[in-house]
């Protein structure tokens, strides 16, 4: 296995490349770094659209007003559907790492719970070894990670 290369760039250039790939095993490190930047430009573009809006709120109508929050609200859900969209790949082959099925992806649909479950299930260290899912993947098995990992406390 050739070794792994830990960077922000070939983090996100094997996001990029593997982007809309639901087999397969992503690491936890080339998990991080495509989600966090991807939470950033939503946040970026959702702060410049109200940035847009708000200055329009003092001078508006009742009724513009409810026009000018329906479009805030429009485009917010449509820029959260497209950061799920490109992301969705990406838990696949994170709960994939873990020897996890993709239906967990369906607690997203539990308020609240759901979403801290996938969080924390997110931070869970990678499957060092083959499992149904694909060979272990060329990130995993490097740094202090297999030290901590609940699978390998028997092996010691």
């Amino acid at each position: 296995m050739k070794p792994a290369t830990f960077s922000i760039r070939a983090s996100l250039g094997r996001f990029v490349k593997n982007m809309f790939m639901l087999d397969g095993r992503t690491a936890r490190r080339d998990y991080w770094w495509p989600q966090g930047l991807v939470l950033v430009c939503m946040s970026i573009l959702i702060s410049l659209i109200y940035s847009q809006y708000t200055g329009k709120l003092a001078d508006a109508t009742d009724f513009m007003r409810i026009v000018i929050f329906a479009r805030l609200i429009g485009y917010s859900a449509l820029i959260q559907a497209l950061a799920k969209i490109i992301s969705l790949g990406l838990q696949v082959r994170r709960l994939h790492d873990m020897d996890k099925s993709a239906w967990y992806l369906l607690l997203h649909f539990i308020p609240l719970i759901g979403w801290i479950i996938i969080l924390i299930l997110s931070m869970y260290p990678s499957e060092y070894h083959q499992n149904v899912y694909g060979e272990e993947t060329d990130t995993t098995n490097v740094g202090d990670e297999r030290e901590f990992s609940p699978s390998r406390e028997g092996a010691k």
